[in-house]
Order: C-alpha cells, then structure tokens, then sequence
C-alpha cells in the first residue's frame, strides 16, 4: 500500500512539472511577441510588418525652434520609397532613410543638387544637410510631423495633393545634376547642358550630343518611354558618357517627381534633375 502511494505522488509531481512547463512557455511566447512592437510617439504602435507612415508623403515646415531659416524659405521633405529629397530654398538632396521606431536615421551621405546658391541660402544647405544626418526623433499626428535633433525642433505639415500630376511635366527641362547614389556631378565642362521638351504624347531629347524622341504615356508617377531614337554622331568622351546616362533613364517605365521649376527623373542610380527652361 505504501509503495503504491508512492508512485501515485510521483506521478503528481511530473504532471506538475509539465504543466509549469508550459506556461514558462507561453509567457516566453508573449515576450517574444511583445519585442517586436515599438511605440511610435503621436500614433498607434508600430511592428516590423507595418507599412512606412511617411511614405508618399510630402511636408513643409511650418515651425522651426532652435534655428532661423532664411527669410521667405521654408523645408521641404518628401518621402518616397525609402528615399527621402529635401530642400530648403536652393539645392535639392537625396537619400535613404530608415525608422526604427521614434528615430529617423540617414544611414549616409545626402546627395545634393549643384545650383550656385546666394550664400544665406548655400549655408543653410549645409546646415540643414548637417542636422538631417545627424539622426533625429519623429512623431506624426494626424498630417502633423514633428522632428527634434540636437537643439533643434521643426513642426511640418503635409502638403495636400494639388492634382497637378503629369501636367506639371509639360515643357521643356534643361540638365542640371546627375545623381548615383551618394554622388553628385553637374554636366561637364565643355558639354553642352542635355535638354527634354514633354508634350502629352512624346518627349524630345538632346543628350548633350545627339538628338532624339519617342513616344511617351504620362502617369501619374511614371513616364512610359517607348523606342526613344537618336541620330548617331560622334562626340567626345564626355559627352557620350553624359548621353549613356541620358539615355539608360529615358527607358521604359521612368519614375518621376516635380517640385516647383524641378524635374527628378530615374530611382537615384541613377537620377537626372532638370530645371525648367
């Protein structure tokens, strides 16, 4: 008798410890659920498989605290596909960028437009090229976006559609920059700027050496390019360099965005910004 009860306490104790087991478990299984949330200040929390808020999002600064702008300029961010362009009266810069929950990081270098600037301006450039990299916390509440870095705050609000789309791109562009990933180069010395005239149907090219057109479909955030022909005459290294450049953009689907008298053509590798003429 005694030895069966015995073995009938044993048994007590293992089912005990299996149970404990798998509650140890189960909280195991909520931790680790729980590490990949974070709280984005301003909103709902953030996981790993939520959908960037700032994408496709255009802001302008509306405040600015720690920090005096030019007169009469403002900054512009627009997010895209985790690529951020800025600008703040002059150049325009471009880069990727990453969140983690309330931080904004620029993993590198911006690259930035080379328009001769009045010195205000090209200083506050590099200020706001400085202060951008130099890692900032986000929050967005409703179509408000707030950024703090160092002493620095900046409040900015979305910029509402303005329905303009493909018609912004009608007209004629003069070359100004070519961006490749971090670096920056304007047209070469010696080279005659390349320039694109875009009507509704078909745009027109001159590559800084030979001339062209194809027909084109304008979208809403594309160019749809379709056998873009050149005559076929020989040029200078540099500028033949400049129309392989020219040219391996203006093929087929061609991503765009227009601010003001600015035309960013291509996905920054690389990416032609015009100028309208």
């Amino acid at each position: 008798m005694t030895s069966q009860r015995d073995h009938g306490y044993g048994r007590g104790l293992v089912l005990l410890a299996v149970v404990t087991a798998l509650a140890v478990l189960g909280c195991g299984d909520d931790d680790a659920a729980d590490s990949t949330t974070t709280t984005t200040p301003g909103q709902a929390p953030v996981t790993s498989t939520d959908a960037d808020p700032l994408d496709g999002e255009e802001f302008v600064s509306q405040s600015v605290s720690g920090h005096e702008l030019v007169a009469d300029t403002a900054v512009t961010l627009a997010f895209s596909g985790g690529d951020l362009r800025a600008s703040a009266g002059c150049n325009s810069m471009t880069g990727a960028y990453t969140l983690v929950g309330d931080e904004l990081s620029i993993p590198g270098e911006l690259a930035t437009t080379l328009m001769g600037c009045e010195q205000a301006l090209a200083e506050q450039d590099a200020w706001l090229a400085g202060w951008l990299t130099g890692g900032l916390v986000w929050s967005l509440q409703d179509s408000e976006l707030r950024l703090d870095g160092g002493e620095v705050s900046m409040v900015l609000t979305a910029e509402p559609a303005d329905g303009g789309g493909a018609d912004d791109l009608l007209g004629t562009w003069e070359l100004e920059t070519v961006i490749d990933g971090g670096t920056a180069s304007s047209v070469p010395a010696g080279v005659a700027a390349p320039t694109l005239e875009i009507s509704e149907t078909a745009i027109s090219v001159f590559t800084g050496c030979n001339s062209g057109s194809a027909t084109a479909q304008l979208g809403p955030e594309a160019i749809m390019v379709e056998s873009l022909g050149l005559t076929e005459m020989a040029c200078e290294e540099a500028a033949m360099d400049l129309e392989a450049t020219v040219v391996g953009v203006l093929t087929a689907e061609v991503p765009y965005g227009v601010e003001g008298d600015e035309l960013t053509l291509g996905d920054g590798s690389p990416a032609l910004v015009w100028r309208r003429a």
